[in-house]
């Protein structure tokens, strides 16, 4: 398969606009596909870390506060854990959590989740009281072995 990078003409009616596309071959057909460069205004990471979490216990990690005037969009969260190990992904709006936004359980140590679009999980920061951002929620599957828990949970802020 070769990708080169082409472009298309934009309807007649328009002022000669042309989209940056990239054309490759697959099989017989040749297929254009948009290019679109995704970029944050504001990124931010914030790295959250418990030790010697206990088998069937759980753990809190949140975001730091929003900035104010921003909304909070998340682009992803990484967790790793040396045991078997259950996270939940909310947003919390005046330290009050959401419904779950993502979900995962796994005993392989390492566990990526990643919106589909980073409009997809969004908290807009509010002047009252409380935690606006977004939290994981850790909880330890093993039965026998506590293990600490690292997360990253990186997101992006925009005006609101």
């Amino acid at each position: 398969m070769t990708i080169t990078p082409s472009y298309i003409q934009v309807p007649p009616n328009s002022t000669g606009v042309k989209t940056a596309t990239r054309q490759l071959v697959i099989g017989s057909d040749t297929v254009q596909r948009q290019h679109v460069e995704i970029a944050c205004v504001n990124p931010v990471i914030t790295y959250v870390t418990s030790a010697s979490l206990l088998p069937g216990a759980s753990v809190t990690l949140d975001s730091a506060q929003l900035t104010a005037s921003m909304t909070g969009r998340l682009w992803g969260v990484d967790v790793i854990c040396a045991a078997p190990f259950k996270a939940e992904v909310y947003t919390v709006a005046n330290g009050t959590p959401s419904t779950i936004k993502g979900l995962g359980i796994t005993n392989l140590g390492h566990w990526e989740f990643r919106p589909p679009h980073p409009a997809f999980i969004t908290v807009p920061y509010s002047v009252t009281a409380g935690l606006d951002g977004f939290r994981v929620i850790v909880t330890n599957l093993g039965v026998v072995d506590d293990s600490d828990v690292y997360t990253l949970i990186y997101y992006d802020e925009e005006l609101t």
